[in-house]
């Protein structure tokens, strides 16, 4: 959920900084991907945690956005956001963990040459 703070103006761009963490555990997440998308779904900001689970996004202007949350591992997280104040905008967020199934890998190796004319 978003908070706004502030009055209504026309401020040319409108920080959302904010932390990931863990529902289960409460420990913060790094590495977690965040994208602020407008109202016609064009990527605006990106961002990725730091160590401590936080982030800083950067939204063009006051208006609608979407934004979208994900980490391997982790059930995404997507929500609508207006932002129509000026100043900053907190968000926590907590990410449920998932079991992810990967597609199997197979590796196709051939002898190599020097290994061949040695003997092995």
């Amino acid at each position: 959920r978003f908070i706004t703070t502030g009055t209504a103006a026309s401020l040319p761009a409108q920080v959302v900084r904010g932390t990931v963490v863990d529902s289960a555990s409460a420990q913060p997440l790094a590495s977690v991907s965040l994208e602020l998308m407008s109202a016609d779904s064009q990527v605006v900001a990106r961002a990725s945690t730091d160590a401590t689970g936080s982030f800083v996004l950067q939204a063009p202007a006051l208006g609608p956005y979407h934004l979208r949350v994900s980490r391997i591992g982790y059930r995404p997280f997507e929500s609508a956001a207006a932002l129509n104040s000026i100043g900053e905008t907190s968000l926590g967020i907590r990410l449920t963990a998932t079991a992810v199934e990967l597609a199997p890998v197979t590796v196709v190796a051939a002898q190599d040459e020097f290994l061949r004319n040695r003997g092995y």
